[in-house]
């Protein structure tokens, strides 16, 4: 390429640069739409943000519970677990929890009148005593 007669001389390699240009009425209207479906994708995404930080904030909690519950179980040599139990009124009205899956008793406590009551009026079976 020849350059043009006002140039002395070439400097250096063709490289980018940013220019600025006039837009046609048409150019501006889709830069328009372009900046408002931008702004529309930033809002989705920042509530997506919002989900995600609190979806992550509950597993947080979570796992600080479990591990919680670790350090306090190595540390009394204790801890609490689910278990299905069954009550029994005993001869000394104390009702007690029996564990269904050991027959261990797991619990004891005075009885209420209303369960006192019970037994005296409802009777008591011999399929009621523990194994």
């Amino acid at each position: 390429m020849i350059p043009p007669p006002r140039f002395v001389k070439k400097i250096g390699e063709p490289h980018a640069i940013d220019i600025q240009v006039e837009l046609t009425e048409e150019q501006r209207a889709e830069r328009r739409k372009q900046a408002c479906d931008l702004l529309d994708q930033k809002s989705a995404l920042v509530e997506e943000k919002k989900l995600k930080a609190a979806e992550y904030g509950q597993r947080i909690k979570e796992l600080d519970r479990a591990a919680t519950m670790a350090r306090q179980a190595a540390s009394t040599g204790t801890e609490t677990i689910a278990a299905v139990v069954q009550n029994y009124l005993t001869a000394g009205n104390e009702v007690v929890s029996v564990r269904l899956d050991t027959n261990e008793t797991v619990a004891g406590r005075t009885a209420t009148s209303e369960e006192l009551q019970e037994e005296l009026f409802g009777g008591s079976d011999d399929e009621d005593k523990p194994h």
